[in-house]
């Protein structure tokens, strides 16, 4: 269920930034300056976190290749989304069988 963030909230600006721009989007940078006045490289982390939040009241608000764009109506964009987190997944998977290993070897059995 979607509902919209508190006026005035970060993710409130962003949403209203994602929206205004839709079907395209703004950059990760156009949207740290936006936020938070200066584009920098904490700030650009920041701004994935505002995503994250936009994300959990219902919208679908992802990033792709240095632009945000809202991906409700885009089967094709969220088809990324999905490949990019499935990879992620993935690769965790694989290396909580290597770090059990190590800590097998390590010594502590009933740990791995």
């Amino acid at each position: 269920m979607r509902k919209r963030p508190k006026s005035g909230t970060l993710a409130d600006l962003m949403l209203r930034e994602l929206e205004t721009r839709y079907p395209g989007g703004p950059t990760t940078s156009e949207l740290a300056r936006l936020l938070y006045e200066e584009d920098t490289l904490e700030n650009r982390v920041k701004v994935r976190g505002v995503a994250r939040t936009i994300r959990k009241w219902g919208y679908r608000a992802y990033g792709f290749g240095g632009t945000y764009k809202l991906c409700d109506a885009d089967p094709e964009g969220l088809s990324l989304v999905f490949v990019r987190t499935l990879k992620m997944a993935c690769g965790v998977a694989e290396s909580a069988g290597e770090v059990a290993e190590g800590i097998d070897e390590a010594g502590d059995p009933v740990r791995a």
